[in-house]
């Protein structure tokens, strides 16, 4: 019998919902539960996304050295 080894976690939110708020929703509802994850999908604007992995960072601590590459 194959065991399931992988598995998403769905958290519904407002879509007022601002940055700093997501970050708590996460790290309350996920991280806390289930460890750091490895991998994120946020479907929002660059804007929102840069704004939210800068709280998230903070609120965790986490020395950010920012590097962006566009790629052509």
């Amino acid at each position: 019998m194959k065991r399931l080894t992988k598995y998403d976690k769905f958290i519904l939110v407002n879509e007022s919902h601002l940055a700093k708020d997501l970050v708590d929703t996460i790290i309350r509802e996920v991280i806390s539960n289930y460890g750091l994850l490895d991998k994120f999908i946020i479907n929002k604007n660059t804007t929102f996304v840069l704004r939210f992995f800068t709280i998230f960072t903070i609120r965790l601590e986490v020395n950010n050295k920012l590097f962006i590459t566009f790629y052509l």
